[in-house]
């Protein structure tokens, strides 16, 4: 989805975007399987070490779906007035990031 702002109709105005190295995977293209203690796992079982350590647990960057690289916002192409909405978005979406995280926190 390409990044964008919205005018006071609520009409879509597109950004312009360059290409960089997808931050989620370092350009890989593939993410390394989580949430496991691969070291006890290991440790017991040497085929899940050898699998896991040629990638075979691996899965597509969540990112960049396998792309390497990602779509961002070229700023140095953005109108003043775009600069200045850009980072407003950007700080909402922060704001709301951090909403919701206090609030699953919370249990809710």
């Amino acid at each position: 989805m390409k990044p964008c702002l919205y005018d006071e109709e609520g009409n879509e105005i597109l950004l312009p975007t360059k290409k960089e190295v997808c931050g989620s995977c370092g350009g890989e293209g593939m993410r390394a399987l989580h949430g496991l203690d691969v070291t006890d796992q290991c440790r017991e079982d040497p085929e899940f070490e050898e699998d896991y350590f040629a990638g075979r647990y691996d899965t597509l960057c969540d990112g960049c779906g396998g792309e390497r690289v990602v779509d961002v916002v070229d700023e140095d192409r953005l109108d003043p007035w775009q600069l200045n909405d850009w980072y407003d978005a950007l700080e909402e979406e922060s704001r709301y990031y951090w909403e919701c995280e206090y609030e699953r926190r919370a249990g809710c």
